[in-house]
């Protein structure tokens, strides 16, 4: 009588594919969270000043646009800091560093913002410099200084 052997299928078992089939859906589910959860992050932005209180152009509603963003979600606290150029008098320059801190915590909460959601309003003057770029003068240098840095942050 013939030796009479079932062949063997060739490839992996089913369970190595099924096995296979699902761990790359959870990677897949994973990486999609985490990719929802990143556009969630509250971030820190800067919004730019003219002269004394008044925005550049087109910068309160860029700022407006950001709170706009965050006042619908009660996770949400702000932290705001106004800034000022480096030359000058600095007490002078603290005063409108905080003048500029203070004007976007109204804004806030005329948009909306629960007054204890905004965690801090200060000025530091010229003290939190950015870098300077290689080909900017010292006015424009001095321009870019003037702002207000708005960073939003979750709650405990």
């Amino acid at each position: 009588m013939p030796d009479q052997t079932i062949p063997q299928p060739i490839g992996l078992p089913r369970r190595y594919i099924l096995g296979a089939v699902l761990a790359g859906g959870l990677i897949a589910t994973a990486s999609g969270l985490g990719l929802i959860g990143y556009g969630s992050t509250p971030k820190s932005a800067d919004f730019r000043f003219s002269r004394g209180i008044d925005f550049a152009p087109g910068e309160d509603a860029a700022a407006m646009g950001m709170i706009a963003e965050y006042v619908v979600r009660p996770d949400i606290g702000f932290h705001i800091t106004g800034h000022t150029g480096t030359s000058g008098a600095s007490a002078a320059n603290l005063t409108l560093s905080q003048s500029r801190a203070d004007t976007v915590r109204e804004m806030m909460i005329e948009q909306g913002v629960a007054p204890n959601r905004i965690l801090s309003a200060i000025g530091v003057g010229g003290g939190s410099p950015l870098p300077r770029g290689a080909d900017q003068t010292d006015r424009e240098y001095q321009r870019s200084l003037s702002r207000v840095t708005i960073t939003a942050v979750r709650l405990p």
